[in-house]
């Protein structure tokens, strides 16, 4: 299920205020449910200037447990936003964009083009790329030179869990107690994109299957075809068929459970994230 989260604009007309009590009681309504919200940026970088805070935000992410989302800034350092009300600042080194780990401490950053981190030692072959799955327990590392793709336990990085061949390309590594998903390219498929899945046992990862997601149907003109996000329990994946203006890029949802792919209406290159409320109409403005 989707939901685009609404614009925060100033509010002059009595139909306004009744417009937002309206939204506000559907969003107690549907507290809890986890669903993918779309986040404009413009109403991103508003929600931010309202607190001094700029240039602006560099990603949006959802915060490992669900309890909000995690905007990180351009210029080092994350705000985080829950659905409790919450505001939360998060340190990191100054002009650099961090990654954080589950407990919202500085795990990553970027220096000079390549990632830095706060634990010991990090195996050499772990690329420039990385991707910390949202649920905070696993890596991936690439070097975009190789196709090839490295999973690491977030707790030690001096060697992977995992080598795969992945071809180059858009990809994003999720996670459950039990599971480890990789959506990517894999080179020796001839679907747009796949789901690869891996199970978690005693402390050693086995390939269990891989669900190739087709390339949409329902446009004139294709596009890169690529993952954005995925749910917490992992039923569910987002990618964006990204094409150039004025064709604009389109959203859709893999359903792992009806194998289906849907079109979701209504965005425009927006941040997403598989949250249970929108936390920045919560927190409202500074």
């Amino acid at each position: 299920m989707t939901q685009k989260t609404r614009p925060r604009a100033l509010l002059l007309l009595g139909a306004a205020l009744l417009g937002v009590a309206c939204a506000r009681a559907e969003r107690a309504e549907r507290s809890g449910e986890v669903t993918l919200r779309l986040f404009d940026r413009s109403d991103v970088r508003a929600w931010l200037e309202s607190r001094g805070i700029a240039p602006g935000a560099d990603d949006l992410e959802r915060i490992p447990d669900g309890s909000g989302v995690r905007i990180r800034l351009g210029l080092g350092g994350a705000i985080e936003a829950y659905c409790d009300g919450r505001v939360e600042l998060r340190n990191g080194p100054q002009g650099r964009t961090s990654y954080y780990d589950s407990q919202g401490s500085v795990y990553a950053w970027i220096e000079n083009g390549e990632p830095k981190f706060s634990i010991g030692a990090v195996d050499p072959k772990l690329g420039t790329s990385i991707v910390i799955d949202p649920g905070g327990r696993y890596l991936l590392g690439r070097d975009q030179r190789s196709d090839y793709a490295r999973i690491y336990d977030l707790r030690r990085l001096d060697a992977p869990l995992l080598i795969r061949p992945l071809r180059r390309g858009p990809a994003r590594l999720f996670s459950s107690a039990t599971e480890i998903v990789l959506v990517g390219y894999a080179p020796d498929s001839p679907a747009a994109t796949d789901v690869i899945r891996f199970e978690v046992r005693d402390g050693t990862i086995t390939e269990k299957d891989r669900i190739p997601i087709p390339a949409p149907t329902d446009v004139w003109f294709g596009g890169r075809f690529g993952v954005r996000n995925g749910a917490p329990d992992l039923s569910e994946f987002a990618l964006v068929l990204s094409r150039d203006p004025p064709l604009g890029s389109r959203l859709y949802v893999f359903d792992m459970r009806t194998r289906e792919l849907r079109h979701v209406p209504g965005f425009d290159d927006h941040y997403t994230a598989y949250v249970a409320c929108d936390p920045l109409a919560e927190t409202g403005p500074g």
